[in-house]
């Protein structure tokens, strides 16, 4: 399954979702803001992270998310320093109503400090845990910045192995 769409002006996504073996399906999402896919989310994060409280609609396939992020903040991570950003990400109908099916979530992301901004890690709180994504390596033709990542829970491994 593969979904395309185009706004050719903010707020007026043209979609259509084909299958293989099935006729494609047309759909038109209208709302008031642009409406943005996640890679695109998270680019407008890098280049102007959010210095209020700031909303953003998102569409994810068919899934349509209203995301509050709260001002990015400066705080210390590891050996040095990281911009930390905390997003609620709500399910939408495509009319705006509650969308009672999918489950709200909340969610950290961290960037360098530098020019580039590059995501260093994702974390999302689940009811078994959390859902963890890390950078452990980044080379720009200078030596490698290595990154130690960081244990998903505080127990000992060894007690999370043992055997009956």
């Amino acid at each position: 399954m593969t979904d395309f769409a185009t706004q050719a002006q903010p707020g007026a996504v043209a979609m259509m979702r084909r299958q293989t073996g099935k006729p494609d399906q047309s759909g038109a999402l209208r709302r008031t803001v642009s409406i943005l896919d996640p890679l695109t989310f998270l680019l407008r994060l890098r280049v102007a992270p959010p210095s209020a409280l700031q909303k953003f609609e998102v569409i994810d396939g068919q899934g349509l998310w209203i995301i509050t992020m709260t001002p990015a903040r400066i705080e210390a991570d590891g050996a040095g320093r990281a911009l930390r950003l905390d997003g609620k990400a709500e399910p939408i109908n495509w009319d705006g109503a509650v969308d009672g099916e999918r489950s709200t979530h909340a969610f950290s992301l961290w960037l360098s400090t530098d020019q580039f901004r590059t995501p260093l890690r994702l974390v999302m709180p689940l009811a078994v845990g959390e859902a963890r994504a890390e950078l452990v390596g980044l080379s720009r033709g200078r030596p490698p910045i290595r990154v130690t990542p960081h244990p998903l829970t505080q127990l000992p491994h060894a007690a999370l192995l043992a055997s009956p």
